[in-house]
């Protein structure tokens, strides 16, 4: 059953659909996916699937259960029907590339199909397509996807397979953003651009950036940022990152030894001494973390796409372009959609949880997240073991709650 959910799972991500949490159930395995709800499949003894979209919103049910079905986010179509999309697209000057697992990929002007012998998949398509082949396309209504991301992801998933075939692949989509480059991923960036897209999901490859420890009582305050490109992004869906405020600690821990593994990142810290002073602007101090951050990234992996957690700074996006003039530069409100800003947010809280677990072996005391009355708590346990001198090492002691506190 395992190999069959890790398909299951591996068929909603590549389809655009984000599984925040799964877990197994009586019989079966339930998913929670993004903005849709539950997702359960049963597994019976004669080795057919049930699949339940009841506890899915209506509007999500029917594409679901067709990508289920079907394998993929396609139609099914046969053979013939793609040799009749080929013969069209290749009067039209495209070209073709045989894959592993006798995939073909099928490029033209404005459009990039990908077919596996049982359905065709779109992974670009422009305005420039001829009506022909839309034409053609409409007969089966093959779903419209977010184009950029399945291809990325399509481009992630070929390289882990075949790395030695990186030029060949260039080469093949070199004229999809009608564009020369001697690298896929600032091919792809040159793509996302031209788009001028909203999602911060479908902006990759990119440098993410994004804080933890803001909102803590304790520790320090952590930016990180991170490079994630078409030879991560396989990678790091695959060990499933997602905003950090959406794992577990362990898991949290887990996933960034690997992101800090694979990914070109860099992390900033700030401690809490150097926050106290009463003219400190929080939003300046991140400003200039962030910035760094991004910086020593860029050092290790050029980037034509930044995007960060937008934390009302007004003065980070002219510093980065200040810096960066060619690069889209891009905040969003929960930008951890974007998967470069979500392992951002993992390696920024895993460092910051790092940080807590070692004040609490220095002081031998238990350290309580946040900022609430249990962070409350562990800070009057501070205060009278080791004062407020000390206290003001370890804690954010500009913090209104903090400083009623010690002026008591």
């Amino acid at each position: 059953m395992t190999d069959r959910i890790i398909d299951y799972r591996n068929l909603l991500r590549a389809n655009g659909f984000r599984v925040i949490q799964d877990k197994p159930i009586a019989g079966g395995y339930q998913f929670l996916i993004e903005n849709c709800g539950h997702l359960r499949i049963y597994f019976k003894k004669n080795g057919q699937v049930s699949i339940d979209v009841s506890q899915l919103n209506p509007e999500s049910r029917k594409q679901i259960l067709s990508i289920l079905k079907h394998g993929k986010n396609m139609l099914l179509a046969d053979r013939s029907f793609w040799n009749t999309i080929k013969d069209r697209a290749l009067g039209f000057s495209g070209g073709l590339l045989k894959l592993h697992d006798n995939q073909e990929l099928l490029k033209l002007s404005g459009c990039v199909l990908l077919y596996d012998g049982y359905g065709i998949r779109v992974l670009h398509m422009g305005k420039s397509c001829p009506e022909v082949i839309k034409r053609e396309l409409n007969k089966i209504s093959v779903p419209r996807v977010d184009d950029n991301l399945s291809l990325v992801r399509f481009v992630s998933d070929f390289l882990r397979k075949n790395p030695e075939a990186e030029d060949t692949l260039l080469a093949f989509l070199s004229d999809v953003v009608d564009e020369e480059s001697s690298e896929l991923d600032t091919l792809l960036q040159k793509h996302l651009i031209k788009k001028k897209l909203e999602d911060p999901a479908e902006i990759l490859p990119s440098i993410g950036s994004d804080e933890a420890g803001k909102g803590d009582l304790f520790g320090p305050l952590i930016v990180a940022a991170v490079y994630v490109g078409s030879h991560e992004l396989a990678f790091l869906e695959e060990i499933n990152v997602k905003d950090s405020k959406a794992m577990s600690k362990n898991s949290i821990v887990r996933v960034a030894k690997t992101i800090s593994r694979i990914c070109p990142h860099a992390i900033e810290i700030t401690s809490p001494s150097e926050l106290s002073n009463d003219s400190c602007n929080m939003n300046e101090v991140l400003s200039r973390m962030h910035f760094k951050c991004i910086k020593n990234v860029a050092k290790q992996k050029e980037s034509l796409a930044i995007v960060y957690d937008d934390f009302g700074s007004k003065t980070l996006k002219k510093m980065i372009k200040s810096r960066f003039p060619e690069a889209s530069v891009l905040g969003f409100r929960k930008a951890e959609r974007n998967m470069a800003v979500a392992a951002a947010s993992v390696l920024a809280r895993a460092e910051f949880l790092s940080k807590i677990k070692a004040l609490e072996v220095k002081y031998g005391i238990s350290i309580a997240l946040g900022a609430g009355p249990k962070a409350i708590k562990s800070a009057e346990v501070f205060l009278e073991k080791y004062g407020a001198e000390e206290l003001g090492k370890v804690a954010k002691i500009h913090f209104s709650n903090l400083k009623r506190l010690i002026n008591r």
